[in-house]
Parts: structure tokens; C-alpha cells; sequence
């Protein structure tokens, strides 16, 4: 079985990967709170949305008189 032999280039290569990793896992984690804020976004403004509708058919029961 042959063994490899670590240099010191090799060494660099892989704690460059190592420190790479947290600055990776930071970028995903703010582009997931960013998704997370645009859908909060989107949902409050269906929900303003759906309430308005909601009103505007109880305003609209209540002028006809039904």
C-alpha cells in the first residue's frame, strides 16, 4: 500500500479548505435569510391583500342588504 506523503503544500492546501468552509457556510446561511425575508414579504402582503378582499365582500353584503 503506498502512502502519501503530506507536504507542506498539501498541508496549506487542505487548511485553506478548512478556513474556506465557514466563510462558505456564512454566505449560504445569508442568502437563506434573504429568501426567508422576501417570502415573509410576499405573505404579508397576501395577506393584506385577502383581508382587504375579505372586506370589501362584507362591505359589499352589507350595502345590498342580504
Amino acid at each position: 500500500m503506498q502512502r502519501m506523503a503530506w507536504t507542506d503544500e498539501r498541508l496549506e492546501e487542505r487548511f485553506d479548505g478548512i478556513d474556506r468552509r465557514p466563510d462558505e457556510a456564512e454566505r449560504e446561511m445569508d442568502e437563506i435569510a434573504r429568501l426567508i425575508a422576501r417570502l415573509i414579504s410576499v405573505a404579508k402582503r397576501w395577506s393584506v391583500a385577502i383581508q382587504a378582499s375579505f372586506l370589501g365582500v362584507i362591505v359589499a353584503i352589507l350595502v345590498k342588504g342580504v
